[in-house]
């Protein structure tokens, strides 16, 4: 090879290295700008993890300081704190639900989880047909067979035996509801159906309803004969001012329509079962905690994060 001609393959191998360079350090600069921007989301989303868990405790104490005797969204709990700034890149946002205020899905099985609870299974049904979701009865069969501890299926229920047939086969919890999401792994309960339910009912707490929170879909379900006249009646006083006693919500109503509603001795003007939300978000970090309260000593009977 001529002199010429190896200067000519010199400089060309030289050109091929220093193009092979250039796209490594390309290549690794955008490597690293993708691992800094990882590291710097990973330390936000902690940043707004711990902020999040501060938003619960702010709950907290919002309800341990409401001790009135009586329980309304319209308090400092329930006006919440929508987005708040707490340092140039970082807010938190908090809201508290009364879960008293909601239809508790898990009561439609009596307390030993073994025959269904007819008083909560009638309600359950006008509530849903009250939403306008389609086949009630079906829907609260197989509500009542998820959860109860026995392998007997409803009329119109599932238990394990459907379950297994599914593309994906799963098992009848024969247990209550963790999470109101739960329901969409429920025969029938479509994400339409569970998206309709989900403002009005709840997985905790008691049997009881409290007027001062409840929603009017629910309270005209609560008793066949309570009528929407009764409900105005109650939604227009308590805007006016809240329910402190039932006492007041007689004096409204009247002693018949009361009697009624609370013929089963299950109203309430107060709460204990409360649901906390805190949202945070640092620069791209966002974090969610939820917790379910009861009242009475302040106790977290669940916790979810993501």
């Amino acid at each position: 090879m001529s002199v010429g001609n190896q200067r000519g393959a010199v400089l060309l191998l030289v050109l091929v290295v220093v193009a092979l360079l250039s796209a490594l350090l390309t290549d690794w600069a955008f490597s690293t700008l993708v691992d800094l921007r990882l590291t710097e989301t990973f330390r936000d989303s902690n940043r707004a993890y711990y902020l999040a868990r501060g938003g619960v405790e702010v709950g907290r104490q919002l309800l341990r300081d409401d001790n009135n005797g009586y329980d309304t969204p319209s308090e400092m709990w329930g006006v919440g704190i929508p987005s708040y700034p707490v340092s140039d890149d970082a807010t938190v946002s908090i809201r508290i639900v009364d879960a008293d205020g909601r239809f508790n899905l898990n009561k439609v099985v009596d307390n030993l989880g073994e025959n269904p609870n007819p008083l909560m299974r009638d309600r359950l049904r006008r509530l849903l047909t009250q939403l306008e979701i389609d086949d009630p009865d079906a829907l609260g069969d197989a509500l009542i067979d998820w959860i109860d501890r026995n392998q007997t299926t409803s009329p119109r229920g599932a238990e394990n035996s459907w379950y297994q047939g599914l593309a994906s086969p799963l098992a009848s919890k024969d247990g209550p509801l963790d999470t109101v999401d739960e329901l969409l792994l429920v025969k029938g309960f479509t994400p339409e159906i569970v998206e309709k339910l989900t403002p009005h009912v709840t997985v905790a707490g008691v049997s009881r309803l409290n007027l001062n929170s409840a929603g009017k879909d629910l309270l005209l379900v609560w008793d066949s004969d309570v009528t929407s006249g009764n409900v105005d009646q109650l939604l227009e006083r308590r805007q006016e001012k809240p329910f402190k006693s039932l006492g007041e919500v007689q004096e409204v109503l009247g002693i018949e329509t009361y009697s009624a509603l609370n013929r089963n001795v299950d109203i309430a003007v107060t709460s204990q079962f409360y649901q906390i939300r805190s949202v945070a978000q640092v620069n791209d970090g966002v974090r969610t905690v939820e917790v379910l309260l009861e009242k009475a000593g302040n106790r977290q009977l669940w916790r979810r994060v993501y």
